[in-house]
């Protein structure tokens, strides 16, 4: 029984050596190409070059999976692959002293552990690679600072002080960025060259648009320079030409530049011209548009004021003088208005009022401050008042003492004033020398002609007396065109 069950137990281990060998005679068949050869190489490679005649190599390692340069089917990709790995391994365990398999340790192979590709590349060919680059950055480098060089030359020729400064910020803000970008370093890289070009680009069109800009502006100021122009030359024109002042301001209109100044001239060329009503309607949208200060609109208001009682609307001229224009007045201009109110007041024939007011002017303080030809004028307004009032003797002393002061013949009117009084006083004698003299200096005066006429008719001189009513007819005076028809037919 015994000899029986050891029989059986031979006869199977014989039967499974056998089938093992069956197997292992189809592996090969099953072993791809690169496997097989890498075996062979890796036994070769691992005894190349040893000293000794007996070589027994380390176990094979598991084949590695082909590289992306090697083919699974390529007996000769796998036998040098092997060959070097087997050569690898045996100079490891020479460097570290060991010989026996056993104390192989696979990880520690260099083209065993990293099974990644590896370019075949000779180094020259990376010599070449970066000396390229090199030229390449050098290149651009230089390119970037031509380009910076070309937009300061440009913003120089082109753009003002301030322009070209606001280009050279723009330019150092452009290098602290580059500084700040560690990223943007390598001008050899195309991306990085992009971004750079980029930003210079934005930097030129800068210079443009600031160029544009002060272009804009340089024809502006022009304009503005000959609008200036125009109403300098109007000013200037004012007293000789009015006209030609008007003329500059129409041309000055047409220029669409919008200045309050323009209504202030033509309000006072039109004074000039005799225009009044056109020029008080100037002097309002001056004073409406401009934007003055206390003391400019003080003088506008003064302006206007005059204005008024040269076109006998004394009670807006009145309106104009009580305004607040003149709350914060100083000494001087209070002159003037009070010189102004006694106007008014004769204006009106409120000849107590105008009266009350030369005598508050005459006796003031600073009647000695105020220029002769004003003190004269008031001087005048006073002995007319008088003489309105009947006090024909005060008139006519205060009269005397006007043209005593006057000491000239450039006052015609002084003259038919004091004629006017000795006229109602009936001294028609003396008030023909006057109103002669008024005539002489003055041959517009139509008033003073009809006076004359009046004193001749007294005198019972028709002839003399029709003959001066005819010219003050031809002067329109409306109350020769009664007179004369009446005595002259």
């Amino acid at each position: 029984m015994t000899s029986k069950l050891l029989f059986h137990i031979v006869f199977l281990f014989i039967t499974f050596f056998i089938n093992l060998k069956k197997v292992d005679a189809q592996i090969p068949a099953i072993k791809s190409q690169f496997a097989t050869g890498f075996e062979k190489g890796f036994k070769e490679g691992y005894c190349y070059n040893t000293k000794s005649i007996y070589c027994n190599p380390a176990i094979t390692p598991i084949t590695p999976i082909p590289r992306i340069n090697e083919s699974e089917q390529s007996y000769q990709d796998g036998f040098n692959r092997g060959f070097q790995t087997g050569l690898d391994l045996q100079r490891v365990e020479s460097s570290s002293g060991t010989t026996s398999p056993s104390g192989t340790n696979y990880s520690s192979i260099p083209n065993y552990k990293f099974n990644d590709y590896v370019p075949q590349t000779s180094v020259s060919d990376y010599v070449n690679v970066l000396a390229y680059k090199q030229a390449l950055f050098n290149k651009r480098v230089q390119w970037v600072q031509q380009r910076i060089d070309g937009i300061y030359d440009l913003s120089y020729n082109l753009l003002s002080q301030e322009g070209t400064d606001k280009i050279k910020t723009s330019i150092l803000n452009f290098r602290d960025y580059l500084k700040s970008r560690t990223d943007l370093g390598d001008f050899s890289d195309d991306r990085v060259i992009a971004v750079i070009a980029s930003s210079l680009k934005k930097i030129e069109r800068e210079v443009y648009d600031i160029y544009k800009d002060e272009s804009k502006a340089r024809i502006e100021n022009e304009r503005q320079k000959q609008f200036e122009n125009y109403l300098s030359s109007a000013i200037t024109s004012l007293d000789s030409d009015p006209k030609n002042s008007l003329q500059l301001t129409q041309e000055a209109e047409k220029m669409n530049i919008q200045s309050p100044y323009i209504y202030e001239i033509k309000s006072l060329a039109y004074n000039n011209l005799g225009m009044l009503e056109l020029a008080l309607e100037n002097k309002d949208k001056y004073i409406s548009t401009a934007t003055l200060t206390s003391t400019e609109i003080q003088t506008a208001v003064y302006e206007k004021t005059v204005l008024l009682i040269k076109l006998s609307k004394y009670s807006e001229a009145l309106i104009q003088l009580n305004s607040n224009a003149f709350n914060n007045a100083d000494d001087t201009v209070k002159q003037s208005l009070l010189f102004l109110e006694t106007m008014i007041y004769y204006g009106q024939k409120n000849y107590q009022n105008s009266l009350a007011s030369t005598k508050k002017i005459l006796a003031a303080s600073f009647i000695n401050e105020i220029n002769k030809e004003d003190v004269i004028r008031i001087k005048q307004i006073k002995s007319a008042s008088l003489r309105e009032l009947g006090r024909y003797k005060e008139a006519l002393d205060e009269i005397n003492s006007a043209i005593k002061e006057n000491n000239s013949t450039d006052n015609p009117s002084l003259y038919a004033t004091k004629g006017k009084i000795l006229f109602l006083t009936k001294d028609y004698k003396n008030a023909v020398n006057e109103f002669l003299k008024t005539t002489l200096l003055d041959d517009t005066d139509g008033e003073s002609f009809y006076y004359l006429g009046l004193c001749y008719k007294k005198l019972n001189m028709k002839i003399k007396a029709c003959e001066t009513f005819l010219k003050a007819v031809k002067l329109g005076n409306p109350d020769a065109l009664d007179e004369y028809p009446k005595n002259c037919k």
